[in-house]
């Protein structure tokens, strides 16, 4: 990602109201894990060098805030130099420049919960670790708070059972501390511990992955260096013959993903924790979920621009694709902000009523006035008169249009109708939006050619056969959409194919299921429908004709200046998923400003004022610019990297989470492929014996040919399962082999 500090850029350029560093109040403050969700912001400043440059959050596994890292960089006696330091939440005496309380949290306990098959890559400091992400798409990346003289107060229990390489920083120092944290983790039992050694590694002092990163390493790079140098401290014996199988088959070397900033949503943050608890699903898909509504609801009303030099405006329209398995709960968190339009929805249905009431009396009498004109036409023609003229109330009124928030199900035709009446725009809900990609093929080419040009809301005209008022001029197609997808079925329906620009368009979030759990609280769902009536209930502006048209909203002057740093650095993002990502991060820059303008009037409409604003601040620009940096792009590369697996990799993990689901100790190839349940991409002979093979190599299966009666010829297609890939060495059941006891046959 960019080294670009967007925070930083904004408070050295604002003289900020945020609290200095204070002294301890009387007594020596407390820290209090987790942070309560009534906190306010992290505001801690340095007596000295002021706000920090940058910041790190340290969460529990359950995502929740335990405190930050800080860090200040500054220029000293001999040169630049840095102090780092954690602030944690101390109650009454606010954020303090206080450390955690002794067992220490690791930094990253939220990923490493993520997913406990993953091997755990260990190094110094989080700025390492959040590069060292990049560089180990398969591990989850840990650190631990206090530097290279604090890993004896670190609570390290968290890594028991798990492989774990720790790669040190490199410097005696970095060294010491390193072989003492491996050392420490074979006593706790970790699964395995490797040590990268740097003895006679020509580098600077302190060299770590963060230069690895920086100096352009890629992967594959870092993977040859990293074989080339860990020593295996420990491994344990498996009495069993097996080897110790690779688990991240599972993850189909996708990398991780990046946690949702809470800063994007400010006071509404914990409103979405709220809502997230309560549908059981994680925070991204409720985030997701209020940028789309949030954006529909503004659709055609506004508009930002970046520079007042250019005419270059974004409409508040923004695409967003929440990815996820069956299981994990998209559907739910959707709902709620598709309830809460739907809510809006039938209020204005409420008070359309009368006005169609109104509407058909009109069209009654002007139906019966034509009659009557008619009926004076044929008397006035049969008696040699002139024509009479038809009477105003003879003319059928305009018909009303039905006020609309939200289509699910519409075919462009509808959608169009829908649009004519409600030039503000609309959203386009799907609870799977392969099924919306689906339906391209069964309208004609202009169906997609619509939806390209839509996502920029301009003009759409339709010339319609059998239409006597002209063409169907739509001056605005602003249609936001939101809507889940499955993993496999994103790379099909969106990702193959031509590269017409659809992929680049969305905004994607992809987080890791979370685990069940009672929600703490009831969320208010009060508040939520009052932040969106708000946001529907904003004006027009007008024009000189006295027509509606948008407001724009600038950014403000500093907003531009770093809107143009952050466009210029942005170049050298690294390109690690091809024409795909290239093509979404040419529209980055849209999507900044898109989600800055729903941002500043989401936050409008959670307040009291009541005038909307009327620029976009400096400071949420920043922070939506961060949200792309830490989040958004990150998510992107984890989409379109997974776009470019190899089908025996995606089939291969196919398998093995089937295995992993149903607990099977053994399965038979035949009996599997024919299911049910029908395995995507594993339906061919050829594709299922790829798969096996893989997961042969990867000690999760092997081979356990067998012959009912012990008679020759054709052996079964039989395969025993690793225990360890189970989490267990007890008995499991088998599918589709003759040979288990108690046998069960897939399928029955």
């Amino acid at each position: 990602m960019s080294a670009f500090d967007p925070i930083a850029a904004v408070a050295a350029a604002v003289a900020s109201t945020d609290p200095v560093g204070l002294p301890p109040s009387v007594g020596d403050p407390v820290p209090i894990l987790p942070v309560p969700d009534d906190a306010s912001p992290m505001n801690w400043r340095h007596p000295k060098h002021g706000p920090p440059s940058a910041t790190w959050a340290y969460r529990d596994g359950a995502g929740r805030l335990l405190g930050y890292d800080a860090r200040w960089d500054f220029v000293g006696p001999i040169g630049p130099d840095k102090i780092v330091m954690t602030v944690t939440w101390c109650g009454n005496d606010g954020w303090r420049a206080k450390g955690f309380p002794t067992p220490r949290p690791l930094y990253g306990l939220d990923t490493l919960a993520t997913d406990p098959a993953k091997p755990v890559l260990v190094v110094e400091g989080c700025k390492t670790a959040n590069a060292a992400a990049s560089l180990f798409p398969r591990y989850s990346t840990v650190s631990w708070p206090g530097g290279c003289k604090a890993d004896g107060r670190t609570d390290w229990l968290p890594l028991s059972g798990r492989d774990v390489l720790v790669w040190p920083d490199n410097d005696p120092e970095g060294i010491a501390a390193g072989r003492r944290i491996a050392t420490r983790l074979v006593a706790l039992g970790a699964a395995s511990v490797a040590f990268v050694d740097l003895a006679g590694w020509e580098a600077a002092k302190g060299w770590d992955a963060a230069d690895a990163l920086a100096e352009g390493w890629t992967v594959e790079q870092t993977a040859a260096f990293v074989t080339e140098r860990a020593k295996q401290l420990t491994e344990p014996p498996r009495p069993d013959g097996w080897g110790n199988p690779d688990m991240a088959v599972l993850a189909l070397n996708r990398r991780s993903p990046p946690a949702f900033p809470p800063e994007l949503f400010g006071d509404l943050w914990p409103l979405v924790t709220d809502l997230a608890d309560g549908t059981g699903a994680p925070v991204d898909y409720i985030g997701a979920g209020m940028l789309a509504a949030a954006a529909s609801l503004i659709g055609g009303k506004r508009r930002v621009m970046p520079f007042a030099t250019s005419n270059w405006a974004e409409p508040a329209i923004l695409w967003v694709g929440c990815v996820g398995d069956p299981s994990a709960n998209k559907s739910p968190a959707l709902g709620e902000f598709i309830g809460a339009i739907a809510t809006l929805e039938a209020e204005k249905a409420v008070e359309f009523a009368p006005i169609a009431q109104a509407y058909e009396a009109d069209r009654a009498r002007a139906m019966m006035e034509n009659e009557a004109w008619e009926r004076a036409v044929k008397a006035a023609v049969k008696e040699g008169k002139s024509t009479p003229p038809k009477p105003l109330a003879a003319n059928e009124p305009p018909r009303p249009a039905r006020p609309r928030l939200m289509v699910m199900d519409a075919t462009p035709e509808a959608l169009w109708d829908a649009l004519e009446g409600n030039p503000q725009g609309l959203l386009n809900a799907h609870d799977e939006i392969a099924g919306w990609l689906a339906n391209f093929e069964r309208y004609s080419g202009d169906a997609r050619a619509f939806w390209l040009q839509s996502w920029t809301g301009a003009q759409w005209t339709v010339d319609r056969k059998g239409r006597t008022t002209g063409p169907l001029v739509l001056p605005f197609t602003g249609v936001s959409i939101v809507g889940g997808i499955q993993p496999d079925k994103l790379a099909s329906a969106l990702l193959r194919g031509d590269d017409d620009g659809m992929a680049a368009r969305f905004l994607y979030v992809w987080p890791e299921k979370v685990p069940f759990q009672r929600p703490r609280r009831l969320a208010d769902k009060g508040r939520l429908e009052r932040v969106m009536r708000r946001l529907a209930s904003l004006p027009w502006a007008f024009n000189e004709n006295g027509n509606p048209v948008a407001m724009r909203l600038p950014l403000d002057p500093r907003g531009s200046d770093l809107f143009e740093r952050w466009k210029q650095d942005a170049g050298a993002t690294a390109d690690e998923a091809g024409t795909l990502f290239k093509g979404w991060d040419g529209k980055a820059g849209a999507l900044v400003l898109r989600v800055a303008l729903v941002v500043e009037l989401l936050r409008w409409a959670d307040g009291d004022v009541p005038d909307a604003p009327c620029v976009v601040s400096a400071e949420t620009l920043a922070t939506v610019i961060n949200f792309a940096e830490d989040y958004a792009k990150p998510m992107a590369l984890r989409v379109f990297g997974d776009a470019a697996l190899r089908p025996v990799d995606r089939n291969a993990a196919t398998l093995a989470r089937f295995i992993r689901k149903n607990g099977l100790a053994s399965i038979n190839a035949r009996v599997v492929r024919r299911g049910p349940p029908k395995l995507p991409g594993l339906g061919e002979v050829s594709a299922m014996n790829e798969a096996i093979a893989l997961l042969v190599d990867a000690e999760w299966l092997r081979p356990a040919p067998s012959r009912e009666g012990g008679s020759p010829g054709r052996q079964s297609s039989n395969f025993d399962v690793n225990p360890a890939v189970l989490g267990t060495g007890g008995e499991h059941e088998s599918v589709g082999c003759g040979a288990a006891s108690p046998p069960r046959s897939f399928g029955s």
